[in-house]
């Protein structure tokens, strides 16, 4: 069952387990009858999003990528996943056509993140992307050197090369300021984008022909009006440098394959997008001789990682690793926190609370209930899940009991103001619910 054309699936495999099946589903009236123009249609405005995409590495140095979304979690599927899914047929289809990265916009929060992206997806899928958005850090305050504020990084530029549909397309940049900008310092900006002093072995923005700049502030208050003028003169200032055609050195470093290879590498990704169909990195040029050695080169993971042993806790059965808590319920008698490793989100296990019994856990718990009453509060959860979880009454009592009580009485110090914290949740915890046992009276009566 290898892997040939550079594709993960071949239908024509009569080795695979499901090759009579794929048969059949091949004959399916959706891939006999319909054309393959109106099917990629129906793919493309499947996997479309009105918005643009942020995609969100799942784990350090993994080549995976989910959804983050507004209420603050993240979805390691795309929709195209899902779609893919359906059968192997279409499978193929979706991994020949990429229609998730030809019909979408892409942004990211920095030229960092759009390259860990980059370098995650394979070659092909690459060349599919059109339209990016980048936020660009600008500093208006002039930390920078003269002639750096409008530079592109040269992994992010060796990575735009391979993108050719975004040549034909969008490459839209952001140039965030923080903080608020005065005007005196965007007016240095501005001069610098009417007469730039370029430094040598530098690139800019505005020598790529589908760059197109946009001014973003974090905060404007109404002494900054001249602010926003400002703002569009330095837009309209970049916008009229940039150059008509795609310059040749961004036209060579397109087949530069020594620095294709070292910006892939920057970025730190265990199985780039070259490595992602073979999974053979000892094999590999990209990144050092140390990065290639045995121990590192295993099969990864669900996410695209070599996992390695580590321990997980000390001698006194603490957690040792830096965790989220997401859930807390009761266990029969026991509390059970639900924690999730803050390196790796999708790495998540229940744990006895005894194994938080840590000072340095100790806020992690806090602001579970934090976040947890703010929902409460907000009627983003119904008030009746309160009875299912512990209250933060319960959950200082065995803290303080087991963790040393001079901890929690030692005025100002650390746990003096924990303390204080877990005082001030618990008189919330009650107030809320007081409010549900009000509405469940009210619902009885009715």
């Amino acid at each position: 069952m290898a892997r040939t054309g550079g594709f993960i699936i071949d239908l024509n495999d009569d080795q695979h387990p499901y090759f009579e099946l794929s048969k059949q589903n091949s004959e399916l009236p959706f891939l006999r009858i319909l054309p393959p123009d109106v099917r990629l249609i129906i793919y493309e405005m499947l996997v479309y999003r009105y918005s643009p995409i942020n995609p969100v590495q799942v784990q350090r140095y993994s080549n995976k990528f989910g959804l983050e979304h507004e209420q603050g979690y993240l979805d390691p599927r795309f929709t195209t996943v899902y779609l893919a899914q359906t059968c192997r047929a279409i499978y193929v289809e979706i991994e020949r056509w990429n229609p998730l990265y030809r019909v979408n916009t892409f942004q990211f929060s920095s030229q960092l993140r759009c390259c860990e992206f980059l370098a995650a997806i394979v070659p092909r899928k690459r060349k599919q992307i059109r339209r990016l958005i980048i936020e660009v850090e600008g500093n208006p305050m002039g930390a920078e050197p003269v002639g750096t504020t409008f530079t592109l990084s040269k992994e992010l530029l060796a990575l735009l090369s391979q993108c050719d549909g975004v040549h034909f397309n969008m490459l839209r940049l952001l140039m965030n300021f923080r903080p608020c900008a005065q005007p005196a310092a965007l007016r240095n900006i501005l001069n610098q984008s009417k007469d730039p002093v370029q430094r040598p072995g530098l690139h800019y923005m505005w020598e790529l022909p589908f760059f197109t700049p946009e001014m973003l502030f974090d905060c404007i208050d109404a002494t900054h009006r001249t602010v926003i003028p400002l703002g569009k003169e330095i837009t309209n200032a970049l916008r009229a440098r940039t150059a008509h055609d795609i310059p040749q050195w961004f036209k060579a470093m397109a087949g530069n394959n020594r620095l294709l290879e070292d910006a892939v590498a920057a970025t730190r990704i265990q199985f780039p997008g070259e490595l992602r169909i073979t999974l053979d990195k000892e094999s590999s040029s990209i990144g050092s001789v140390a990065s290639r050695t045995r121990a590192k080169c295993g099969v990864p993971n669900s996410v695209g990682i070599v996992e390695r042993e580590i321990t997980r806790y000390n001698v006194e059965g603490i957690l040792i690793k830096d965790i989220y808590i997401t859930n807390i319920r009761w266990a029969g008698a026991r509390v059970e926190c639900e924690v999730a490793n803050l390196q790796n989100w999708w790495d998540r296990n229940w744990e006895n609370l005894t194994a938080l019994l840590e000072p340095r856990h100790d806020y992690r718990l806090q602001q579970f209930y934090r976040s947890l009453i703010s929902g409460f509060r907000r009627k983003q959860r119904p008030l009746n899940e309160m009875e299912a979880i512990p209250s933060p009454h319960y959950i200082f009592k065995i803290i303080s009991d087991i963790l040393s009580p001079e901890h929690y009485s030692k005025r100002a110090g650390s746990g003096w103001y924990s303390r204080l914290a877990w005082s001030s949740l618990t008189t919330e915890w009650d107030s809320l619910a007081q409010q549900e046992g009000s509405e469940t009276e009210r619902e009885k009566e009715n």
